[in-house]
């Protein structure tokens, strides 16, 4: 995982290969996941978002595509003045044989609601059973990690009024993940 802490929000990356193996032998290869981006980590509303694209190949049958998602994000929203929904994806299946690629499918929709292939809905997630749908339900504070970031002092302090105290934790936190980094930074050299 790559990620990086911004503010009120998160950006992560799964990095690597993921295969997918099915029991004829054949798999279907993703290189590399999209980009997740978490908002309202602090504070606000909670928002996740996929971002950028990956790519499925499976080589069995020829078959590649690459799925763009949230295409209209950053600057191409701001060049256009709309978008569309942060949850939509698009992207063409293509079918490669004798060094030639032909378009078989587009794909389109949202990865919370339908996916089309062309003219077919082929995944829905409003048809799924209601237990699949619902919303998970926040940890009750009993049953979550220390290291939650409900205990973290700085915000504790902060959620209290206590600026000073706030931001003396906030100085100690960052100074431990500078020492955190280093440290993998040395055993990443190391490991080579």
């Amino acid at each position: 995982w790559v990620a990086s802490f911004r503010g009120n929000s998160v950006k992560g990356q799964q990095q690597g290969h993921i295969t997918v193996e099915f029991n004829d032998g054949t798999a279907i290869h993703f290189t590399p996941l999209p980009e997740v981006w978490i908002g309202g980590i602090l504070m606000g509303e909670r928002k996740m978002e996929y971002l950028g694209k990956t790519t499925f190949t499976y080589p069995a049958h020829g078959l590649s595509a690459e799925l763009h998602f949230n295409p209209d994000s950053g600057i191409i929203k701001w060049m256009r003045g709309k978008s569309t929904p942060s949850d939509f994806l698009k992207g063409d299946i293509v079918k490669e044989s004798g060094g030639e690629k032909q378009k078989v499918s587009t794909v389109t929709g949202s990865w919370v609601g339908c996916l089309w292939f062309d003219e077919t809905c082929y995944w829905d997630a409003r048809q799924l059973g209601q237990a699949q749908r619902e919303a998970p339900q926040p940890v009750s504070a009993e049953r979550v990690l220390p290291s939650d970031c409900r205990f973290r002092e700085d915000l504790i302090y902060l959620l209290q009024g206590d600026l000073e105290k706030s931001s003396e934790w906030k100085s100690i936190l960052e100074d431990r993940q500078r020492h955190d980094a280093k440290l993998r930074k040395e055993a990443a050299k190391h490991r080579h």
